[in-house]
C-alpha cells in the first residue's frame, strides 16, 4: 500500500515536469528520482508503462528489483501480474487513447515572443509624400492561444503590440490645425531632415491555421483571420536641420481609435510572409482624404 501512495504521488509530481517537456519538443519518455525512488516512464507499445525502483544506500537503482510495475491508461494504473487499479488524474499531456495507438500532445497550449517585420503604405491621396520603401511595421508578440481542431486545423487568438513608422518625402507632414488634421508642407529655414507619422496598436489577432500536407510537408501552414486593433499612441514629428530632437506637430491627429484587418500568411515553420489590409479608414473625416493602411512583411514564429 505505501509503494502505491507513493507512485500516486511521484505521478502527480511527474506530470507537470512531462507537460512542459512535452511542449519544449523533448522526448516523452522520462526518468524522474522522487525521494529515495526512481520513477521511469516509458511508451511500450502504444501505452504508458510506469516503473519504480528503490535506491540502495549507494544511491544506485537495481534494475532486477523494482517495486512496482503498471501500465496506466484510462485515467488509471493497472498493477502487472495482480490485476489491482489505482485510479489517477490523466496527465495533461495525453489524449484518451485506445490499446496500440500513440499518445498525443495537448490540444491546447500558449506561445510568446514571436516577431514579424514588413512594409506598411497608404492608399489613395493619403500617401501623397510617403516613402514606401522606408515605412514599416514592426509587430510584437506578446501571448498566443492556440487551439487543435484537427490534426490539420488550428485555432488561434493573440495580443500584440504593432508599431507603425510612416516616413515622408520632403517636407511633407501631418499637422493639426484649428481642429483639423492636414497634410501639408512644412517649411523652415533650417530644413526639415526627416518627417515621420508613428502609430502603435495592441492588436487582437484571430486566425485559423491549416496545414494540408501530410509529413514531409507538414511543416507548411497557411493562415487566415482577422486582427482588431486599439491605437494607444500617435504622433507627427520631424526632426529640423540638425537637431537630434525632433518637433512634434500632433498626437491624435484624427486618427481611427479603432481598427480591423484583413490577414494572410504562409508558413514553412518557423518563417512566414504575410499580408494585411485595413477594413477601416485610418483617419476619422476630419480634413484628411480617406485613405486605408496596408502591410507586406516577414513573421518570425507568428
Amino acid at each position: 500500500m505505501y509503494t502505491k501512495h507513493l507512485l500516486l504521488s511521484a505521478l502527480l509530481v511527474g506530470s507537470s515536469t512531462l507537460s512542459l517537456r512535452a511542449q519544449q519538443g523533448a522526448p516523452q519518455d522520462t526518468t524522474l528520482q522522487w525521494r529515495k525512488h526512481i520513477l521511469e516512464l516509458k511508451d511500450h507499445q502504444g501505452q504508458l508503462e510506469v516503473k519504480v525502483y528503490q535506491l540502495d544506500s549507494t544511491g544506485a537503482k537495481r534494475p532486477s528489483a523494482y517495486l512496482f510495475r503498471g501500465i496506466y491508461g484510462e485515467g488509471r494504473i493497472e498493477e502487472q501480474g495482480t490485476g489491482e487499479h489505482i485510479r489517477l488524474p490523466r496527465p495533461e499531456i495525453f489524449f484518451p487513447t485506445r490499446r496500440g495507438q500513440s499518445r498525443s500532445k495537448s490540444k491546447r497550449y500558449l506561445t510568446s515572443l514571436g516577431a514579424s517585420i514588413g512594409y506598411t503604405t497608404l492608399t489613395g491621396s493619403g500617401a501623397t509624400g510617403l516613402k514606401r520603401t522606408r515605412s514599416l511595421r514592426y509587430d510584437i508578440q506578446l501571448l498566443e492561444y492556440h487551439q487543435v481542431l484537427s490534426p490539420r486545423l488550428m485555432l488561434s487568438a493573440g495580443l500584440h503590440l504593432q508599431l507603425n513608422s510612416l516616413h515622408l518625402s520632403g517636407d511633407y507632414a501631418y499637422r493639426e490645425e484649428n481642429g483639423e488634421s492636414k497634410l501639408v508642407h512644412y517649411t523652415v529655414p533650417e530644413g526639415v531632415r526627416t518627417s515621420r507619422l508613428h502609430i502603435t496598436y495592441l492588436t487582437l489577432p484571430l486566425t485559423l491555421r491549416f496545414r494540408p500536407w501530410a509529413k514531409p510537408f507538414d511543416h507548411w501552414e497557411f493562415s487566415f483571420g482577422a486582427e482588431f486593433k486599439l491605437r494607444t499612441a500617435s504622433s507627427s514629428k520631424v526632426w529640423i536641420g540638425d537637431y537630434r530632437t525632433p518637433r512634434v506637430l500632433g498626437k491624435d491627429l484624427g486618427i481611427n481609435p479603432i481598427s480591423l484587418d484583413l490577414r494572410a500568411q504562409i508558413k514553412c515553420a518557423p518563417v512566414g510572409i504575410y499580408a494585411t489590409y485595413s477594413l477601416l479608414p485610418l483617419f476619422l473625416d476630419r480634413g484628411l482624404p480617406t485613405t486605408y493602411i496596408y502591410s507586406l512583411g516577414v513573421s518570425l514564429g507568428l
